[in-house]
């Protein structure tokens, strides 16, 4: 036993020990001069049609014609948002009038690679609104477009929703595999939670990809099996509300060549999209507590402190991405996985809407990681950040914005960008400001930290045994919601 303490005590030394500069040094990086100072472009043109956009991206996809369409929900009442990931994949999983769910799915496979429905919900640069779409995201072989044309007419115009066998069984499915992703992918789910608070954004993920929608979907299994007609009326006229030419996009990546081929068709897509009278809805978040455990079957505990940066006043600045980013890969880390036994802690910052989030991963702690999130605005204001350390920082940054990209992520990037109106001058601006940030960001961006673990919200994720042992030690009072 005493060989046991003695092995333990020097881990903990090995641990908290600083790797000697003369190490580090061995190390080959890159230098910034090696660093591109400009971003990538990516070829855009944009094409009115009536209340509709088309977005072309004229680039090289080896003979595949990539087509999104996407229908604006702002058409929608916030009570109606939990519908939408259903009805999207209701419309490729459900047939439609011309053919059963099984002759669909062959065809869909026959004629094309693939057709998916993708929910798109991004907060607007400077704007208190989102763009929130629903994407049916379409690829074929350019010969084969003809047809892939007509199957997603198929689908938008002619959907089939009344199967109450077959509607369950979706929608079982999406209940189990939230259940399954609650362990696996608790830290993305507790992040969601905590990101409803700061932006529409952040509430429109939360009712449609949150702990909300797996709420919601408890409470509509048990719906749909007594009260079928309502949930197939509720469908039915959320269906009708979002497919409206009025914000209506089609995001298309292909070469020139083969966009002049099926312009015409495009066109005659669009033109068939009723253009429906309506107005834009604004979503008010509500309901969800600020200071919240939410108890699941599991030994292992998710924690997340985070705060709206820009409610606090801050203003964005490129360096930002860097110093979330060295957090992570130092204090956090060293912190939190080593010495805390976490299996993970990420730092995470959205430029579009302002929302800051720690969140740790199969976590053994709880109150000592939330201390470690609070003293990180220690830690960057008393950090002797050398040259080299700096500039791996910087690089770290760049290569994630400068990741590589296939032909139809290029397209649905640079869509993403039209629609949050993250301009190519704006992302610029943050470029150069990344690869000129410096110890002093570093030691401003610790007092906008500071304001943050002063008035932050924090979120849990465990057992319900542990949060009973916590409660009353924890810095505020906890509102508790059992999941599983």
């Amino acid at each position: 036993l005493k060989k046991i303490m003695e092995d333990e005590k020097e881990l903990k030394r090995i641990q908290q020990a600083v790797d000697p500069p003369e190490a580090l040094a061995k190390i080959p990086v890159l230098e910034l001069e090696d660093v591109d100072r400009r971003n990538k472009q990516i070829p855009i043109e944009i094409i009115k049609r009536e209340d509709a956009e088309i977005l072309f991206h004229d680039i090289f996809t080896n003979g595949i014609f990539y087509l999104d369409i996407g229908f604006d929900l702002h058409c929608l009442d916030k009570g109606a948002l939990p519908y939408v990931p259903l009805i999207g994949r209701a419309l490729v999983e459900m047939g439609t009038k011309k053919r059963d769910f099984v002759s669909l799915g062959q065809r869909i496979g026959q004629k094309t690679g693939g057709i998916r429905p993708h929910l798109f919900i991004y907060q607007v640069k400077d704007k208190d609104k989102c763009a929130a779409r629903l994407f049916l995201r379409a690829k074929a072989l350019s010969p084969q477009v003809p047809e892939m044309l007509e199957i997603l007419k198929e689908v938008i115009f002619f959907p089939q929703f009344n199967n109450k066998e077959r509607f369950l069984q979706i929608l079982l499915e999406e209940k189990a595999r939230y259940e399954r992703n609650l362990i696996p992918l608790g830290h993305e789910i507790l992040r969601t939670r905590l990101c409803s608070h700061f932006s529409e954004s952040g509430w429109a993920n939360e009712m449609t990809r949150g702990i909300s929608y797996f709420l919601f979907l408890k409470k509509l299994v048990e719906l749909a099996k007594n009260d079928w007609n309502g949930v197939l009326h509720n469908i039915q006229q959320i269906y009708d509300d979002i497919v409206n030419k009025r914000g209506l996009i089609l995001n298309i990546t292909a070469p020139q060549d083969e966009m002049r081929i099926h312009e015409a068709r495009l066109f005659e897509l669009i033109d068939a999209i009723p253009n429906n009278e309506g107005y834009e809805k604004i979503w008010q978040a509500s309901g969800i507590p600020e200071f919240e455990a939410l108890s699941i079957s599991s030994r292992v505990n998710y924690v997340g402190k985070g705060a709206s940066l820009y409610e606090l006043g801050y203003r964005a600045h490129g360096s930002v991405l860097v110093i979330t980013n060295y957090l992570r890969n130092t204090w956090l880390w060293d912190k939190i996985r080593v010495q805390g036994g976490a299996y993970g802690a990420f730092c995470i910052f959205d430029r579009l809407s302002g929302a800051i989030c720690f969140v740790s991963y199969r976590d053994p702690n709880i109150l000592e990681t939330i201390d470690a999130f609070d003293h990180s605005s220690e830690f960057l204001r008393n950090i002797k950040l050398d040259k080299r350390e700096l500039q791996k920082g910087i690089i770290r940054t760049i290569a994630d914005i400068d990741a590589p990209l296939l032909p139809d992520a290029m397209g649905f990037t640079s869509m993403k960008y039209h629609l949050t109106d993250d301009t190519d001058e704006a992302r610029q601006e943050m470029r150069e400001q990344i690869l000129s940030t410096g110890p002093r960001h570093f030691r401003e961006f610790a007092d906008t930290l500071r304001a943050v673990k002063e008035k932050g919200i924090i979120k849990i994720m465990a057992p319900s045994d542990l949060i009973g042992s916590i409660k009353k030690r924890f810095p505020k009072e906890l509102s508790i919601l059992m999941l599983v």
